[in-house]
């Protein structure tokens, strides 16, 4: 029976699949209409080869009815389900005999289990319930191979080999109606500033609802998800099932994140049963590949273990059984947690609106299986085992009905009236889905509160009752499980990542809650007049809520694998700064800028094709139409066409509400561009194309939101930064947004009140800065100087350029009309091993805690020489080198490499310094005048392989595992520049103790550079992670030391050379320099956006290093982006 159940299960899954399936034709290529049944119908009994019987043999042949010769196939050894108590206990095969071979061989007494073969078996109930469903399995193979051969017969299904293609799921074609937005939601804070901004005389305000409706000027984004395998292959062969490439440790893997990061919160399943289903699903899997037998995708809880290329295949393999369950008219339990996952699976893709629908039906099948009341529940779950496990299922689904109602701001599938209160509900073993169904609970009474319908409405609120429910959720908060409250800053950490989490979403939820309670308030401008305790309130927890969502994304990883689910508390936090901003600006805008910059920070790491990132350029593009008329001019973000214009602080409000409110203020006229320009004066012509990343947003955002509170944008470049670096056109200055073309600017008379550089303005005729370099620090700094009034509000002599539009034109480059390259020409390159904490986590790795630092370490600064030939500047595609490595250097005997593509491509968060004086061959550098060598400082990447590095760095040190490539930033931030910024280095027992020799001893320790660093990683998708910050303090030697050290011997240094700080990594797990720390050499994943992981770099990543120091906007340095993608290694 069993093998019949097996057929049915398997031609199910074929004859859905209007396809050719191999190993059903015979021969002659005919196609076989007869079932197993017809061609084996003696299988179940003895048979002898008698001459003369039967067909005809000869020599191993066998003649069919026409007299063709065939060969007769391997026929397997029969299967025998009955054996006798001997062999049974000994679990050897038995041949069913009386006696069996092995008991008539040894002479031992062979008896058989009582009824086992006797007649009277064979008329009992139990063998004619057996034969009846015998005999109904039969008939359904029959049927399904009659199905199979009229479908080969009939070319059934479209032939042409079409596949559901994946990227139909995101080029969805465009509603006709928005979507409701009820006032739980997110948006339904943004829709009423837009009727604020509306009824302040800012009309036109379109409603694109969820989806942009109008096209943006570039051609949408492609597909978030990979392209899925096609059903159908070249020789018209199904493509290979999705669980083919899991082995078993990657299932179990797969199993236990899904427990981490959701099982712990809803525990629909039990992943150890799975598991263990799981094993045997792979097993099966791996016998019907080695049989040639094909193989269908049951194991549907394993898709939705991580959002991953995997997980969407794994989906699509149970699209249809899903849609199927969806639509079955008989309801059955063990489908719920399959649709459970079903709908978790698209929430995590960023589809709440369907997640919502999906566990909205899940909850009437419940419904309808009368889990929501106990009597009937008791009758349906029997078992008291399974009832637990049920009882975790039905309430489960509760919480994610509420949760995803609250997110959508539509109504419940599930009414509390509608629950026996007699129902039983989850112990304490499941912590997390205990307190949320109290938490639910109240969130019942707050939806009636605020999204309740009355035929009357009121516009006044109710305090009383904001109170009360305020409270409820205080006490609720208060009755969470210790080890579930989220510990405060002198509190021991949390037991473990996964508790963290869920300590962090509670008290996310508890200030979420309470947000709904008392947004009302922030409706109208009156309202928050009347009720000022109360707005002001809701705007704190809003700030707490960005200020804890910014501090986990800082140390853990947890905010960037699960973005979507933290994303609407984001996104809600930021609509209530808004909402108080456009309605009380006087009292809330100030408050809530340092807030509204963190939670651009995190914008930075969205996914560029979500929901979320949609509405975020909706608010950039409302921003830049409606800017010009409320007196931001196109130029007024500028410094250099006078002041800002629109100080009223409620105008300013009311802009940057508009924008975020995600609706597109129309036909208002103007603009600014991408960058925050406007038209006109020669500054930029504004593209109007669609920001693609959550970093252009951020930088898009930052720029409008300071436009809009009376603040210029500097795009990192504040004018604190003077002479920066060089473009396609010749020698330049940026300063923020704005890029001056010196060899331009000079020869129109721009210098001409600087007469003491009049004899060396044929430097910016080169096509690097060496040239302006050699000239020293004096001249350095006072062209910094010139410059830095040039571009005053208020400068001295505006007919240079502030008044003068043809300059502008022929000085001022546009965004894009420059081409980054080199800013020096180097003549050598040395990178020093400076970064302490970076140099202990590698040696802890390599050789053990008590052997990390090498005893030379604190008392010589450590480098190397580098290839000067293969610095190159941001932007310069990094191809994957070759070389040899070693696949397992951990396993016994000797080491034999292989030549090939690296497998461990990393990266090096450093500073780099440029030279603009040397010395003369002989003549060391002292370290007390070592600074005057310096001309300034970029950000470096030191690529590394470190699979090549490790086999060849021994004895000799890097070679061809660190020379292929090293990026630059293009812009040179001067020594001038960084001097307010200096700060004190890390100190070392050597320093300390006054063991370091004299020639590197300075006379202060504040040599060291306060320059924060952050690194971003950016996928083949487009989602980018920022995986790393830290400061560059952590250094424990300056370049003024490394320079000294370097010529002590007596090696000249010339104007151009450049030297590497070493790997920058703090002390913190979010602080590290490099994907080796980040992984601890590869033994753990590092999380990214949607779900992705990471040990090392793959073909196709892209790494973006920035860097910056100050705060105030004049104050501010900025370095810019030095940023590389690898590209897939050339082919030998």
């Amino acid at each position: 029976m069993n093998i019949l159940e097996s057929q049915v299960t398997d031609l199910n899954y074929l004859a859905e699949s209007p396809i050719a399936i191999p190993g059903f034709d015979n021969m002659n290529g005919q196609q076989s209409s007869e079932s197993p049944a017809d061609t084996g119908a003696q299988s179940g009994k003895k048979r002898k080869s008698i001459s003369g019987e039967g067909d005809s043999t000869t020599n191993g042949n066998i003649k069919d009815r026409e007299g063709a010769p065939q060969t007769r196939a391997k026929r397997k050894n029969r299967y025998i389900s009955i054996a006798c108590n001997e062999c049974k206990r000994r679990k050897i095969k038995c041949n069913g005999n009386t006696p069996c071979q092995r008991c008539g061989n040894l002479n031992l007494e062979c008896q058989y289990a009582p009824n086992c073969c006797t007649n009277g078996f064979k008329e009992s109930e139990e063998f004619r319930q057996m034969n009846l469903q015998l005999t109904s399995l039969q008939e359904q193979v029959d049927n399904l191979y009659a199905n199979l051969n009229a479908l080969r017969a009939g070319g059934g299904g479209s032939g042409d080999g079409s596949v559901h293609s994946p990227m139909n799921r995101y080029n969805k074609p465009i509603p006709k109606h928005s979507s409701f937005r009820g006032p739980t939601s997110s948006a339904f804070g943004l829709d009423v500033a837009k009727n604020t901004l509306h009824n302040m005389g800012y009309q036109g305000m379109a409603d694109e609802g969820i989806i942009t409706q109008d096209p943006t000027p570039v051609p949408s984004p492609p597909p978030t998800r990979p392209r899925a395998l096609p059903s159908i292959s070249v020789n018209g062969a199904r493509a290979p099932d999705p669980l083919r490439s899991i082995n078993r440790e990657e299932m179990i893997r797969l199993c236990r994140v899904y427990e981490e990061e959701m099982g712990l919160m809803y525990p629909v399943l039990d992943i150890e049963e799975l598991i263990l289903h799981g094993t045997a699903l792979l097993d099966f899997i791996d016998s019907a590949v080695r049989n040639g037998l094909a193989t269908r995708t049951i194991i549907k809880e394993l898709m939705i273990s991580i959002l991953s290329d995997m997980a969407f295949r794994l989906f699509e393999s149970v699209r249809e059984s899903a849609d199927r369950t969806l639509h079955d008219e008989v309801v059955e339990v063990k489908s719920l947690p399959f649709l459970v996952l079903v709908a978790i699976y698209h929430f995590h893709c960023d589809e709440e609106a369907l997640a919502w629908r999906i566990i909205g039906q899940v909850v009437r099948m419940s419904i309808e299986l009368g889990l929501h009341r106990r009597d009937s529940f008791l009758k349906v779950v029997v078992d008291g085992r399974e009832r637990m496990a049920i009882t975790k299922l039905f309430w489960s689904i509760y919480v994610l009905d509420r949760r995803w109602s609250f997110g959508t701001g539509m109504p419940f599938a599930l009414q509390d009236s509608d629950i026996d209160p007699n129902l039983p509900e989850p112990d304490d073993s499941v912590p997390y889905l205990h307190v949320m169904i109290a938490y639910s609970r109240i969130g019942s009474k707050v939806w009636r509160s605020i999204c309740s319908f009355t035929p009357i409405p009121s516009t006044a609120i109710n305090t009383e009752e904001l109170d009360y429910l305020d409270y409820q959720i205080v006490q609720w908060q208060k009755t969470i499980p210790i080890q579930l409250q989220l510990p405060a800053a002198s509190s021991p950490p949390a037991s473990s990542r996964a508790i963290h989490r869920l300590q962090i979403l509670l008290y996310l939820r508890a200030n979420q809650m309470r947000i709904l309670i008392y947004r009302p308030v922030l409706h109208s401008a009156s309202a928050i007049q009347e009720h000022l305790r109360h707005a002001s309130t809701v705007v704190e927890l809003a700030k707490d809520t960005i200020r804890a969502l910014t501090h986990l994304n800082q140390t853990t990883d947890i905010y960037r694998v699960q973005q979507v689910c933290f994303n609407y508390f984001l996104i809600s936090a930021l609509a209530v700064i808004f909402l108080a901003s456009c309605h009380a600006p006087v009292t809330f805008s100030s408050i809530c800028r340092d807030e509204f910059y963190m939670a651009l920070d995190l914008v930075k790491g969205f996914s560029n094709k979500s929901f979320v990132s949609k509405r975020l350029w909706k608010t950039i593009k409302g921003l830049k139409q409606v800017a010009p008329k409320l007196g931001l001019s196109p130029a007024s973000n500028t410094h250099v066409n006078g002041t800002l214009g629109a100080n009223d602080a409620h105008s300013s409000a009311a802009l940057a509400m508009a924008g975020l409110a995600g609706h597109e203020i129309a036909g208002l006229g103007g603009g600014f561009d991408t960058n925050g320009h406007g038209g006109g004066h020669g500054m930029a012509n504004g593209t109007g194309s669609s920001p693609m990343t959550g970093n252009q947003m951020s930088y898009e955002m930052t720029n409008l939101f300071e436009a809009a509170m009376g603040v210029g944008g500097h795009g990192g470049f504040g004018v604190g930064n003077g002479i920066d670096g060089a473009s396609g056109a010749g020698d330049t200055v940026r300063i923020g947004d704005h890029v001056l073309d010196l060899l331009a600017f000079s020869k129109s008379s721009g210098f001409q009140k600087l007469p003491s550089f009049k004899d060396h303005l044929s430097v910016f005729e080169e096509p690097t800065l060496n040239a302006f370099a050699a000239l020293g620090q004096p001249v350095h700094q006072e062209v910094r100087k010139y410059i830095q009034e040039i571009f005053k509000e208020d400068t001295q002599y505006p007919e240079l350029l502030k008044e003068n539009e043809e300059v502008q034109k022929e000085c001022l480059l546009k965004e894009g009309d420059w081409k980054n390259h080199l800013p020096m020409k180097i003549g050598d390159y040395t990178d020093f091993f400076a970064g302490i904490n970076h140099a202990r986590n590698a040696g802890v790795m390599f050789r053990g805690p008590e052997n990390a630092l090498q005893p030379n370490y604190t008392h010589v600064p450590i480098g190397y020489h580098g290839r000067a030939s293969s610095v190159v500047v941001s932007g310069t595609q990094v191809t994957r080198p070759n070389g040899q490595i070693i696949l397992d250097p951990k396993a016994p005997g000797p080491k034999k490499p292989i030549f090939g593509p690296a497998r461990r491509l990393d990266i090096e968060l450093e500073l780099g310094c440029f030279l603009c004086t040397g010395n003369e061959l002989g003549e060391p550098i002292k370290v007390e005048r070592a600074g005057e060598n310096i001309f300034g400082y970029v950000l470096l990447n030191d690529w590394s392989a470190r699979d090549i590095q490790n086999w060849e760095y021994v004895p000799l040190g890097p070679f061809n595992g660190k020379n292929f490539a090293t990026t630059i930033s293009p812009w040179v931030v001067l020594q001038d520049a960084i001097a307010p910024f200096r700060t004190a280095k890390l100190e070392t027992e050597t320093s300390k103790s006054g063991e370091l020799l004299d020639y590197l001893k300075e006379e202060n320790n504040n040599t060291g550079l306060n320059i924060n660093l952050e690194i971003d990683l950016t996928t083949p998708d487009g989602s980018t992670t920022t995986i790393g910050k830290v400061n560059a303090k952590n250094l424990i030697w300056s370049f003024e030391q490394m320079l000294a050290h370097h010529s002590s011997g007596g090696c000249s240094m010339k104007t151009g050379d450049l030297l590497g700080s070493g790997t920058i990594t703090g002390e913190g797990d979010q602080e590290m320099g490099s994907l080796l720390e980040m992984s601890w050499g590869g033994s753990k994943d590092i999380w990214l956006v949607g779900m992705e992981t990471r040990k090392f770099l793959k073909d196709g990543d892209e790494i973006t290093l920035r860097g910056s120091c100050g705060e105030d906007e004049y104050g501010k340095v900025g370095f810019g982006e030095c940023r590389g993608k690898v590209v897939s290694a050339i082919t030998y």
